[in-house]
This record gives C-alpha cells, sequence and structure tokens, in this order.
C-alpha cells in the first residue's frame, strides 16, 4: 500500500517548514507533497510575506517531492468568474470557503488512484516520475475544468476536447498569470486526470489538438503527457454551490512560468526590504542568522535560473533525475 505526506499550507510561518524537514529526514524515502499558497502580485496579507515566502521556499526545494503552487487572487478570480456570477446577488464576494472549496477538487483528483480503480491510473510516485525531470524542479501550476455553478442554468455539457483545450487556459489556473505566453511559457510534464463518463479516443484527440494550440512543450521531452481516467466522478460537497459534472479534468503541470511569482512577487519585494534590512531584527531575535537570508534569496535564485534553462539547454546526461524521460507515456 503506497503511503505519502499530504501538506497544505500557507506562507505564514515556519512550523510547516520545521514539520516537512522532520518527517523527510524520518521516511526520506515516502513522497511528501505541498499544496502551498503563494503571495498575490495585487495582494498581500502581511508586510513580512516575501520574507516568509522565500524561506518557505528555501526550504520546499529541499523537502518537497512536489509543490503545487496556489496563490489567493487566482482563487477570488475562479470564483467571482464561474460561481459568484450566476449566484443572482451582485454583491455576493468570494471568501476562503469558496476558494478553498476548489482546492479540495484538485487535491481530490490528484490523490483519487490511491481510493478508485481506472484506465491507467496515476498514483503520487507517478507524478512525481513524469512531471520532476530534475529533484529541485518540482514546481507544479494546475487547472480544474469545467467550474460551474450549481445556479448556472445557461450551463450545457462539455466535451473531452472542452475540457482538455480550456484546462491550458490561464483562466482556470490557480495562479494567477497576468502576462501568460503559449510559446515562451513551455511545460516539461504533464498529468491529465480525468474523471467521470470520458472517453479514451475523444481524449487522445483533444490532446493532440492541445498540443498544435494551446501549449508548447520543451525541445528535449516531446512526449509529456501521462493520463488517467478515474469511472468515478468529482462529488458535489453541501453548500460549496459547485455542481457535480459528467466529466472533469485536473490538470498538473510542470511548466517553467512557476518562476515569474517567484522572481515578481517575492525576489523582487524580498530585494526592496532586505536592502534597508527591514524588519529582519524580529526574525534574528527568534534564532536566525542574516545570512540565512542571503543563502535562501541565492537558492531563489539558481531556482529561478534551473527553470528557464530548460527552455533554452539540453539537460546533460549525467544530471540527477528523479525520472527517466522514456518512462512518461505520451496518450497518442
Amino acid at each position: 500500500m503506497q503511503s505519502d505526506f499530504l501538506c497544505l499550507e500557507s506562507q505564514c510561518k515556519g512550523l510547516g517548514a520545521l514539520l516537512q524537514k522532520e518527517m523527510k529526514s524520518a521516511y526520506s524515502k515516502v513522497p511528501q507533497i505541498s499544496f502551498a499558497i503563494y503571495p498575490s502580485l495585487l495582494m498581500s496579507t502581511c508586510v513580512v510575506e516575501p520574507y516568509n515566502a522565500l524561506l518557505a521556499t528555501h526550504g520546499m526545494i529541499d523537502y518537497n517531492d512536489i509543490t503545487v503552487v496556489l496563490d489567493n487572487e487566482a482563487g477570488y478570480d475562479l470564483v467571482a468568474q464561474h460561481l459568484l456570477k450566476y449566484s443572482g446577488n451582485p454583491q455576493a464576494k468570494a471568501s476562503y470557503y469558496n476558494i478553498n472549496s476548489l482546492v479540495c477538487k484538485v487535491v481530490s483528483s490528484m490523490t483519487c488512484g490511491l481510493r478508485f480503480v481506472g484506465e491507467q491510473q496515476i498514483m503520487i510516485a507517478d507524478m512525481q516520475t513524469n512531471l520532476v525531470p530534475f529533484p529541485r524542479l518540482h514546481f507544479m501550476t494546475c487547472s480544474l475544468t469545467p467550474i460551474v455553478s450549481e445556479s448556472n442554468k445557461e450551463y450545457t455539457p462539455w466535451n473531452e476536447e472542452d475540457i482538455t483545450l480550456r484546462a491550458f487556459e490561464k483562466e482556470y489556473m490557480f495562479i494567477k498569470f497576468h502576462d501568460w505566453d503559449v510559446q515562451e511559457d513551455q511545460y516539461c510534464g504533464i498529468s491529465l486526470i480525468y474523471r467521470g463518463n470520458a472517453n479514451v479516443t475523444a481524449i487522445n484527440s483533444a490532446i493532440q489538438k492541445a498540443k498544435h494550440s494551446r501549449l508548447k512543450l520543451v525541445e528535449w521531452c516531446p512526449t509529456g503527457f501521462k493520463t488517467s481516467i478515474i469511472d468515478r466522478g468529482l462529488s458535489a460537497l453541501t453548500d460549496d454551490g459547485i455542481m457535480a459534472t459528467d466529466k472533469s479534468l485536473t490538470m498538473i503541470g510542470n511548466n517553467t512560468a512557476v518562476t515569474r511569482p517567484f522572481e515578481q512577487r517575492i525576489g523582487r519585494k524580498f530585494d526592496l526590504m532586505y536592502s534597508q534590512r527591514a524588519f529582519v531584527h524580529w526574525y534574528v531575535g527568534e534564532g536566525m542568522e542574516e545570512g540565512e537570508f542571503a543563502e535562501a534569496r541565492e537558492d531563489l535564485g539558481l531556482l529561478v535560473k534551473d527553470y528557464t534553462d530548460l527552455k533554452t539547454n539540453r539537460p546533460s546526461d549525467d544530471e540527477n533525475s528523479t525520472g527517466d524521460a522514456d518512462d512518461t507515456q505520451n496518450q497518442e
């Protein structure tokens, strides 16, 4: 029986990072997956958010096997565009409950291979093998389609092509990308988890269409898809307001665009604050050394460079990898 550690965390304090460090030390062979709420470009929860996010990322690079990157701005937009729009109340506002309900759907689909039987079902270890080309580069984007309000009377069921093509649109992603570019933002691995009444032939056709119009794979990994079909569809939770559709798709992708939240929302803001050593005394007073900030910032810069190099350089044979690219299955 497969075991995994699943962590859902925000970038607020160091307790989560400490727990991950201890779990990795005690259970080094057990996959460790985090769903991490990262700072948003237009939203902030606290002044020292760049410090906390930087230090947390420094830990996740070493201790996580897969990190699914989320942000609240994208969550609020998803709720507003797909759920509240049909509520009949123009004053309705998105809540954390609404956002968490959507995130639950993604978590459920990522782990459904542990609970249900399906065609080519994907376990967490399979995701790690197919999505992570090198141990440090394990930060994922994700999307969910369709997202339909129970109050939406205009909804007509989407087919396999609809849910597949839209899964690669920024409007359905759980990271807010203000400048998404299909040609520049390249994938090195994609996991597609279909749930419900989905047809294999229709899925293969939809993937081929998506490859030619909605996404670009890095040149050295042209067979970057891994698919799973689970007959059991997503369930509707009480009061979450999300319709249980006949079929759905959760996309987990390792995309080079994930570096933008790191550089724009963490790196630049950190540099501005740290140049004045603002608020650093609070961390030093709790036992940290000032040099740990510089070390974490350098590590973040190297992570951004590593992802950038994926688009320009072919990985060398002596690089350590968590999975062989030949094992990645293309559903053609």
